[in-house]
Formats: C-alpha cells, sequence, structure tokens
C-alpha cells in the first residue's frame, strides 16, 4: 500500500509598497499581521 499525500496550499497577499517599506528596515506591521493570518488560517485547515 502507498502512502497517500494531500497537498494544502494558501496564498496570501501583501502591498508592495507595504512589501518595500518592510524589506527596507521601515516598518513591518502589514507582513507581520499577513504571516498570523497565514498561519492561523493553516492551523485550523489541519
Amino acid at each position: 500500500m502507498s502512502p497517500e499525500y494531500i497537498v494544502h496550499e494558501l496564498t496570501t497577499h501583501i502591498e508592495k509598497k507595504d512589501a518595500d517599506e518592510c524589506m527596507d528596515g521601515i516598518k513591518c506591521v502589514y507582513l507581520g499581521i499577513q504571516i498570523g493570518q497565514f498561519i492561523k488560517n493553516f492551523e485550523e485547515r489541519k
């Protein structure tokens, strides 16, 4: 019997301006919020 794999995919979006500010070390608030929501959604799908 071969193991079965179920693939789950979650996507998120961050505005370019917010991503650029985070990469430039200005602020990462929106990225942090998106990552938190991504993790929450991932955990709920388990």
